[in-house]
């Protein structure tokens, strides 16, 4: 190859690199102006969050507000409640909640805690309120039970970005919410029932569910 295709070839590609650049930092800086103007309204609204619920947080504020929200939600990031209480939309009161999760940052805390834990709601989910999803599930109290005591079982286990699916040793945070359904609810919450997980599938699941009830928070 010529010393002048090379050149070629490298400056179409770094033009490409640029282009692509320039889109996402201009629709990032539009998505979040959307996502603070979603977050000055003033909302009585109050949302019933129940243990079993799974609080979803989606990357894109509009994405989150439209009827695809799972195509916005590379990576995403979920977890299940462990309480019960009452709290206004678009209210941050997610201090009142615990949560399981499997993930790799406290982002509040600012440490990289890649384990399974019981973490108050508002550590990894209080600053993305308007692009948060609470996906109802209406578990039964020897359900809550139940995943109360998975819970506490598997807590301290290392997270794995790429744990398989029926992995029990680790997990990420899609595999440990598909392994708790599956052992407590005895139910397939991946919508495309492949070999893998992904936190879309999980939403995905949901969404097709004639009865679901999806509150964006």
């Amino acid at each position: 190859m010529s010393k002048h295709r090379r050149k070629r070839i490298k400056k179409v590609f770094l033009y490409t690199l640029g282009t692509i650049a320039l889109i996402y930092i201009l629709f990032y800086s539009v998505d979040r102006m959307y996502g603070r103007h979603v977050n000055q309204k003033n909302s009585k609204e109050t949302i019933s969050i129940e243990c079993g619920d799974i609080i979803y947080k989606v990357t894109s504020f509009m994405m989150a507000d439209s009827q695809y929200p799972h195509c916005g939600s590379l990576p995403g990031h979920l977890g299940i409640f462990l309480s019960d209480t009452t709290i206004s939309v678009f209210n941050n009161g997610l201090d009142k909640m615990l949560v399981a999760e499997s993930s790799l940052f406290n982002i509040k805390e600012k440490k990289i805690m890649p384990v399974l834990r019981i973490n108050p709601a508002e550590n990894n989910y209080s600053y993305a309120v308007g692009r948060l999803l609470v996906i109802k599930t209406h578990m039964s109290d020897n359900q809550k039970k139940k995943l109360q005591e998975y819970v506490k079982l598997n807590c301290g286990k290392p997270y794995r970005l790429l744990a398989k699916k029926n992995d029990s040793l680790s997990f990420n945070c899609a595999t440990f919410v598909w392994n708790a359904f599956n052992r407590v609810v005895n139910t397939d919450v991946d919508a495309n029932g492949g070999k893998m997980v992904l936190p879309a599938d999980i939403l995905n699941y949901f969404m097709k569910k004639e009865d679901a009830e999806i509150v964006r928070l």
